[in-house]
């Protein structure tokens, strides 16, 4: 079994977490994202790292809690990831978490690490289809409402890539739950 992480959009990972969305649909490329049942993809999406400090009035001891916070906000059973790290005991962590800047700003989902995922998804399935052929039920799937706001999705994700809304381009399909 393999794990693997996948890049989703704020919006997308809202419509996970509310159960809206349970397929994804990938160009074809070399690389299958999204593996074979069975695997796990671990989802990555936009966030940062926020902390909270206490330290000893001569400031020479204390600890940091340091916490992962999501764009995508904590709806349906997902909070916020709160791991509490002792500081200067999880000094590196620490700065692998903040980056060498150590701002708090929003990290976009390609620099997650697998230890700040907060949502696995299980492959139920892994098939090819033809955009064209997609139903209005399987837009729902996707997290959308109708198929034209999908196709709308589609071309603000891919058109840039030269990969827009063509019946004819052939797709890889995930259909996946999320492992709880």
């Amino acid at each position: 079994m393999k794990d693997l992480g996948l890049h989703f959009t704020t919006e997308m990972v809202r419509a996970i977490m509310d159960g809206r969305k349970t397929q994804d649909r990938r160009p074809m490329t070399e690389r299958n994202p999204f593996g074979a049942t069975g695997d796990t993809l671990w989802v990555r999406e936009t966030w940062r790292v926020s902390s909270e400090g206490v330290h000893t009035p001569d400031g020479e001891t204390g600890t940091m809690d340091l916490w992962v916070d999501y764009r995508a906000g904590h709806k349906a059973g997902f909070g916020q990831k709160r791991t509490k790290f002792a500081y200067p005991e999880h000094k590196d962590l620490a700065r692998k978490a903040w980056g060498r800047n150590k701002s708090f700003s929003w990290r976009p989902s390609i620099h997650m690490p697998r230890w700040a995922s907060r949502i696995d998804l299980i492959v139920k399935a892994v098939r090819t289809q033809r955009l064209g052929d997609m139903t209005e039920e399987e837009a729902r799937a996707e997290g959308v409402g109708s198929l034209a706001d999908f196709r709308a999705l589609w071309a603000s994700i891919y058109s840039k890539r030269g990969l827009g809304w063509e019946a004819g381009r052939v797709v890889r399909v995930c259909e996946f739950e999320v492992k709880r």
